[in-house]
């Protein structure tokens, strides 16, 4: 498991984002179109 306060890399994000986006395209655009939100918007809430 990794660690929820260490920071991921570019690749884990590149990754991440991908598999996000392969899901949103094979659901046709449904809800999951928000669910990679919350990863970017982290950094913003300290």
């Amino acid at each position: 498991n990794a660690d929820p306060l260490k920071r991921p890399t570019i690749e884990e994000l590149c990754e991440f984002a991908n598999y996000e986006l392969i899901n949103i395209y094979k659901n046709g655009n449904s809800n999951n179109t928000i669910s990679i939100s919350p990863i970017f918007n982290q950094k913003n809430k300290k």
